[in-house]
């Protein structure tokens, strides 16, 4: 028997970020061409807001690994005073 989660359905982190997002999608249209209930309609919405903050988060996360390697490449640049590699290469 497989072991359940204790967390909460909308609190199940999503395998990828894609997963999320094509959730996101389904759970989107699902609320626009259904007429549900009221607690499905609030399980979708609960379930949709965490998972537009869990890709936030990730898109977060990404956009800081992508400042630190552009703040390192600019001070590789700095460090070579000026220099590209080939030009100081006069052998």
């Amino acid at each position: 028997m497989a072991k359940r989660s204790s967390k909460p359905i909308e609190q199940v982190e999503p395998e990828s970020f894609e997963r999320a997002v094509e959730e996101l999608e389904s759970l989107l249209e699902s609320l626009e061409r259904e007429s549900a209930g009221l607690e499905d309609s609030l399980a979708k919405y609960e379930r949709g807001t965490y998972l537009l903050k869990w890709c936030r988060g990730v898109l977060d996360s990404a956009q800081k690994r992508v400042d630190r390697q552009d703040e390192s490449a600019k001070d590789d640049g700095e460090r070579d005073d000026g220099e590209t590699e080939d030009e100081g290469d006069d052998a």
